[in-house]
């Protein structure tokens, strides 16, 4: 996981280089189209947490000391009172909100903005890497039978 913390970051960097002096930015649709190839990193992990989940669910079925430490965790002050299994999906429930994040913007560009190409060829893009997860984690599973 952590290793996918720079991705995310690169992007936030990218961004903030186009802001205004108002904090807005006019034109975020290249600096997501450029960055949105880096994504492609997620795919392994993303394909490999059916087989994780699995296993999850498995040791805390039959380790009472891994439930207690699963619990001492979701009640410390860090976890935000979350499971453990949160952290471990947060890449792939943050990576499915991007082509929402995307076509909201999108909403709000008009046709003629220089910008409406980018964020089109960003949802393609997002589009294309969401696909080959759901692929290659229908071939993880199918592996797995």
């Amino acid at each position: 996981i952590v290793e996918h913390e720079p991705v995310h970051k690169d992007l936030l960097s990218k961004l903030e280089t186009l802001h205004n002096e108002d904090g807005t930015i006019d034109n975020p649709g290249e600096a997501v189209l450029d960055w949105l190839p880096q994504l492609r990193t997620l795919i392994p992990y993303c394909s490999n947490l059916g087989k994780a989940k699995e296993l999850y669910d498995a040791k805390k079925q039959g380790d009472a000391g891994f439930v207690d430490f699963l619990n001492r965790c979701r009640l410390s002050s860090f976890s935000h009172r979350l499971e453990v299994w949160d952290f471990l999906d947060a890449p792939r429930s943050l990576l499915m909100k991007y082509p929402l994040l995307i076509a909201e913007i999108r909403k709000w560009t008009p046709d003629d903005h220089p910008d409406a190409y980018f964020l089109d060829s960003s949802m393609t893009c997002i589009d294309e890497i969401i696909k080959e997860i759901d692929k290659e984690t229908g071939e993880a599973r199918c592996a797995n039978v």
